[in-house]
């Protein structure tokens, strides 16, 4: 199907693009599935009484505005996100050579006390208003198409534009010899921001459209979909399926198609095990197989999420941002999903 920018409009979900109060457009976005995976763990955790109770909002929000610059606030933050992370890696130092057996929620909860702390680090650092309990913030973006003049439309356009393009070359198979230089971040953005405002039937093709090029090999690490997207041209296949997967998970889970949504993260699964990656990426394949224990809380698909998780405490953690956050929120989804804590 031919999807149009008319389509795209009136499927969109008003309700959710009419939503300025993150909680409440997290907490509807969740209960539409039209949510990234990081963002539910997130509205969850907002709500949750152990975050609520190692709350430093207070306390950084007057750090914060004692400060005259933002330069030097900037600098505090990076302060507080690194003493964050690095007792990250302290703890995943501790539970490096760990038996699955031997996982527990005693173990693992410094990592959630210490992810309520990173958040206020974040939240607390607009200074001009006071938001501690109607904004809550994790890495990914939440509402994109609320604004009729914001520039993700014209995104939108000409992400249809590249997924034209991209079936007629497939139809072709003109794609062997060509360099193209489509853009990779841009046509990934439109599909997140699609299933944000609740068209997942169409992030869902632009999903399906990628794996049909980086199912064809042109070596063995390389594969034609890095010709075509210019931010690829020097990267490897293993990360772009982990990115192209997520999509169609998340696009699976709102139109309600869970079986097909469980067979592809144990896809994503399969992939990482056989080419581990970086603590980042490894750290989003222990996401899926949580999110997979959510959906399918079998014995063995617990005992696979504690390896992966495990094995990742034998990687480095390096970023004190985005990644040590991330950490944190699939720390607390395994304690829930897989350690089965009620918290």
């Amino acid at each position: 199907m031919k999807y149009t920018i008319e389509y795209i409009n009136s499927r969109a979900n008003r309700e959710i693009l009419d939503t300025t109060d993150t909680y409440k457009l997290l907490t509807l976005q969740k209960a539409t599935n039209s949510i990234h995976n990081q963002n539910r763990i997130l509205i969850d955790f907002a709500k949750s009484k152990i975050f609520n109770d190692n709350r430093h909002y207070d306390k950084f929000f007057i750090k914060y505005k004692s400060i005259k610059t933002h330069p030097e606030r900037a600098e505090l933050q990076k302060k507080l996100y690194t003493e964050i992370r690095d007792q990250y890696k302290k703890l995943d130092r501790t539970l490096s050579d760990k038996r699955i057996e031997e996982l527990n929620y005693d173990l693992l909860k410094p990592y959630i006390t210490f992810l309520a702390r990173h958040i206020d680090a974040f939240i607390a650092a607009d200074i001009y208003t006071y938001t501690k309990y109607t904004q809550i913030r994790g890495r990914w973006h939440l509402n994109r198409m609320q604004h009729n003049n914001s520039r993700i439309y014209q995104d939108i356009e000409r992400s249809l534009e590249i997924a034209t393009s991209l079936e007629t070359l497939y139809k072709e198979g003109g794609y062997s010899d060509k360099k193209l230089n489509f853009e990779w971040h841009l046509f990934l953005g439109t599909s997140w921001a699609l299933i944000e405002a609740g068209v997942g039937e169409v992030a869902l093709y632009f999903s399906r459209l990628l794996q049909k090029f980086l199912e064809i090999h042109v070596s063995k690490h390389r594969t034609v979909l890095q010709d075509i997207f210019t931010a690829l041209h020097r990267g490897d296949y293993v990360r772009s399926w982990s990115t192209v997967l997520w999509i169609e998970v998340s696009a699976l889970l709102q139109l309600n198609r869970i079986e097909e949504a469980k067979q592809t993260l144990k896809k994503m699964v399969d992939i990482y095990v056989t080419n581990p990656w970086t603590y980042t990426l490894n750290n989003r394949i222990v996401e899926a197989c949580v999110l997979l224990c959510k959906l399918e809380p079998t014995q063995k698909n617990r005992d696979r999420a504690k390896k992966l998780f495990i094995a990742n405490c034998n990687k480095e953690l390096i970023d004190e941002r985005e990644s040590t956050r991330e950490r944190g929120l699939i720390v607390y989804d395994f304690c829930k999903y897989v350690l089965k804590q009620d918290i």
